[in-house]
This record gives structure tokens, C-alpha cells and sequence, in this order.
């Protein structure tokens, strides 16, 4: 089982743990052309739940910081257009 984030909601996966279920990240779990500064995948995790995962293509500097950003603002929001975030790995 995932460990709750340090921030209060979601879990912290591991990269295994996304690796795992987005087929290695492989070309065929593809689900979005690049969106912003990463490659969205299709995931599966053991229960059967699907995810989409987003994979930074630069986790350095201001991408990190950018995604960052972005995790706490969507990990918050909550709206009948956008999925709900489960977690994230960083």
C-alpha cells in the first residue's frame, strides 16, 4: 500500500510502483502526446484501478518546481472535468 503524501492527501507512489503499472512506460501505454513538460500513460495497478500517469521529461529546476505547483494545485481542486489526483512521485 501506498504512503500518504507529506502533504495531507493522495498517496506517494513509488517509481517502481508507476513503472510497474504503465508497462514499463512503454510506447504502447501512451494515452496523451506531450502535455506540458511530460508524456501521459495509461496505468494499471494490481486492484485493476486505471490511472493516467505523467511522466516529466525534466525533472530539474523549473520543470520540478512547475510540477510541483501543478500536483498541489489539481491535488486540491476538485470539478466534474478533471480527474481526481490519487497521488504522486517525486
Amino acid at each position: 500500500m501506498p504512503e500518504v503524501s507529506h502533504l495531507g492527501w493522495g498517496h506517494w507512489y513509488t517509481l517502481r510502483e508507476l513503472e510497474d503499472s504503465a508497462n514499463g512506460f512503454a510506447d504502447e501505454s501512451v494515452i496523451g502526446a506531450r502535455v506540458g513538460m511530460g508524456i501521459v500513460y495509461l496505468g494499471v495497478f494490481e486492484d485493476n484501478t486505471q490511472v493516467a500517469i505523467k511522466n516529466l521529461l525534466n525533472n530539474r529546476g523549473q520543470a520540478e518546481r512547475e510540477f510541483k505547483v501543478e500536483v498541489e494545485a489539481v491535488g486540491c481542486v476538485g470539478h466534474k472535468n478533471l480527474v481526481r489526483l490519487l497521488g504522486y512521485c517525486t
